[in-house]
């Protein structure tokens, strides 16, 4: 396997879900809830909570975290799995020509 995949294989290891939860929920999520509502209060000068809107950011955006990481979870796993297969029927083994 190409070594592009080397980190893949070891968050596969651990499952989509242990993926979904680290890189969408935790990472993508609360990284952007946060820095959206100190964005939307820099430049909103007319709301009134700061801790309301980070308290709806923190629900909302690992919400949309969840998605995230499933979308990336299923597209990694589907460029590995395309380069496993064609790794494969590239090598001498499948092709047939070690069969003279």
């Amino acid at each position: 396997m190409e070594r592009r995949f080397s980190k893949w294989e070891r968050l596969r290891e651990k499952g989509m879900w242990s993926y979904i939860l680290k890189y969408g929920v935790l990472y993508w999520g609360v990284t952007t809830a946060i820095l959206f509502t100190l964005a939307s209060v820099f430049f909103m000068e007319g709301y009134s909570s700061f801790w309301t809107l980070l308290l709806l950011s923190l629900v909302l955006f690992p919400l949309g975290g969840v998605a995230w990481g499933y979308f990336m979870w299923t597209s990694s796993e589907k460029a590995y799995q395309k380069a496993n297969t064609s790794e494969q029927d590239d090598s001498p083994d499948a092709s047939g020509a070690g069969d003279l």
